[in-house]
């Protein structure tokens, strides 16, 4: 897309992904307008088919607000992709609906993504709604990922600060070069995610950031995680509560996804062994599960159990 001469070019397009976000959009896009001080910005509602009273509510408090709506429920990834065109912004703001700018956040990003010309992705400090620090990067699928895992080496070696699939920073007051930005706040180059094609719509749900920051970095583009950004983050609101047929279908999604990018961007052979690897995994919970179960004679590990039962035989089907 090619900006006309009088078209506005702010700082930063902030594209929200909404589906029925009704009771926590309001909190989000208030927050957006009062902490930002500086850095000049648009905001770009993609609306997946919602039916309860969210565009309503955008149109009737927050008229600057452009919405992008569809009448079908095509999912997180395209409804993002879907707004990449209505951009007019140098930088893009990825943002979940389900979040709360807790400082100058765009100030912050901006005025980083200004003085590193060769970072294309960067990403804040994800703050549960306790305050608690949430994951906010992590590391791309990997062989030294599973066995880390397995062998529980993040606890007995954590001087060795080994990947692992989702990372809380508690302890960095730096930025980072990283793996790969959490999505709910992902923010990237324009021109980048022009480039790139912003998310890859084969991922259902899960994985669409790692992918993305995977292709980023293979076009030669740095990927940091910055700690001053605060964001406030729901964490899988739209999944409503966790009812075992919810959670069921959020593993299974994750793993569909998991095994997508490991097929996608590896050899089959690699691919395969870092999968099994993952149902060694979840065999080695169930079995620590099951005897942390008999140990305490109740019902606590019951949802430990359902996971990794799950997860061993999805993987044994897929493998």
């Amino acid at each position: 897309m090619t900006n006309s001469p009088d078209v506005f070019i702010p700082d930063v397009s902030i594209i929200i992904a909404n589906w029925n976000g009704e009771k926590i959009l309001e909190n989000c896009l208030r927050s957006i307008y009062a902490q930002t001080r500086t850095a000049t910005f648009e905001i770009i509602l993609s609306d997946d088919c919602s039916t309860d009273h969210s565009l309503a509510l955008v149109r009737e408090k927050f008229p600057d607000v452009k919405v992008v709506s569809s009448d079908v429920n095509t999912g997180y990834a395209q409804t993002n992709n879907r707004a990449l065109p209505f951009a007019n912004g140098r930088y893009i703001l990825l943002l979940n609906n389900d979040t709360v700018f807790e400082n100058d956040v765009l100030h912050e990003f901006v005025r980083f993504m200004d003085n590193n010309p060769t970072v294309g992705v960067c990403g804040g400090r994800l703050l549960n709604p306790d305050g608690s620090i949430q994951h906010s990067f992590g590391s791309f699928p990997s062989i030294t990922v599973e066995l880390a895992e397995i062998f529980f080496l993040h606890r007995l070696l954590p001087f060795l600060q080994l990947p692992r699939l989702g990372t809380v920073p508690k302890n960095l007051s730096r930025p980072q070069e990283v793996d790969m930005i959490v999505g709910a706040g992902l923010f990237i180059r324009t021109a980048l995610a022009r480039e790139l094609g912003l998310y890859d719509e084969r991922f259902e749900a899960y994985f669409e950031d790692t992918d993305l920051c995977y292709r980023a970095a293979e076009s030669g583009w740095k990927v940091v995680f910055l700690p001053a950004p605060k964001i406030t983050h729901l964490f899988g609101y739209s999944y409503g509560n966790e009812s075992r047929e919810k959670a069921e279908r959020k593993l299974k999604l994750w793993l569909q996804s998991m095994s997508a990018f490991c097929f996608k961007h590896y050899s089959p052979a690699k691919a395969r062994f870092i999968l099994r690897l993952r149902l060694i995994g979840f065999a080695k919970g169930f079995l620590i599960a099951t005897l942390r179960r008999w140990i305490a004679g109740d019902n606590r590990f019951e949802n430990d159990l359902f996971r990794c039962r799950l997860g061993v035989a999805f993987l044994r089907a897929i493998l």
